[in-house]
């Protein structure tokens, strides 16, 4: 169930599982009881982490090394989740290419201006629409995308 719902797997069972029991009162319910710990839990890790900015601030402070650690466990986890995305999705070179370019573009440029990303989005787009990727199967990827752009196989 979780594979055909959109966004966050967790949250959309939730929601899920309370429309399927209540009805829609349900789903409301059920989603705002998954939903509201977490966002209360982190409202509170901010204000006591706003509340320690000065010793956070302390090159040889305890506070300063559990940020640090906090850093780097964060870094690590968004890159297993972009190596995981990145292996089931990418295949070929051009959109490894288009991948690490766009990455790379994102680390170099800071700050980065307000077209940066459209504009690297666009890009990537046009360059996979003008020369379309043919997967392993010798299917090409932008066919996939029939029925959910609006776009016909033969358009694309």
């Amino acid at each position: 169930m979780a594979n055909c719902l959109p966004g966050p797997s967790s949250t959309q069972v939730a929601f899920a599982i309370g429309i399927t029991q209540q009805g829609t009162l349900g789903g409301i319910i059920a989603g705002m009881c998954f939903i509201f710990p977490g966002a209360i839990l982190l409202t509170m890790l901010g204000f006591v982490s706003h509340s320690l900015k000065e010793q956070i601030a302390e090159p040889k402070s305890i506070a300063n090394a559990v940020a640090i650690c906090c850093s780097a466990v964060g870094v690590a986890l968004v890159f297993i989740a972009v190596s995981g995305l990145v292996k089931k999705n990418v295949e070929g070179l051009k959109l490894g290419f288009i991948c690490f370019g766009t990455a790379a573009t994102c680390l170099v440029v800071s700050p980065a201006p307000a077209w940066m990303n459209p504009g690297l989005i666009f890009l990537g787009g046009a360059v996979t629409a003008i020369f379309p990727v043919v997967k392993k199967d010798g299917s090409t990827a932008i066919c996939q995308a029939e029925h959910k752009t609006g776009l016909t196989a033969k358009a694309a």
